[in-house]
């Protein structure tokens, strides 16, 4: 596992490979953040892990250790159940 405070930034494939490997953390996150904002079940956790994944590629993340890796993807995730539930309302107007 390359070190994510060894780089300070990560090549989108190194990236995909970490996210892979913090697949059950990021799971465990994901499932909490659609908790917390009572997000609609049709949004899976796998969906919501992707969602960030493109976020971070994106925006070329880039992360100072472990922790802030991780406190950045539950902002990612907050910010993509938001514009899901946005899109929802749209939807039904």
């Amino acid at each position: 596992v390359e070190a994510l405070s060894a780089t300070r930034t990560l090549a989108p494939e190194s990236l995909s490979q970490w996210i892979r490997e913090s697949q059950a953390d990021l799971r465990r996150i994901a499932h909490s953040e659609r908790v917390s904002l009572n997000a609609s079940p049709t949004l899976s956790t796998t969906a919501l892990i992707s969602e960030a994944y493109l976020k971070f590629v994106q925006a070329d993340a880039r992360f100072v250790d472990r922790r802030h890796f991780f406190a950045t993807a539950a902002k990612a995730m907050r910010q993509v159940l938001l514009d899901y539930a946005r899109m929802q309302v749209t939807q039904k107007r």
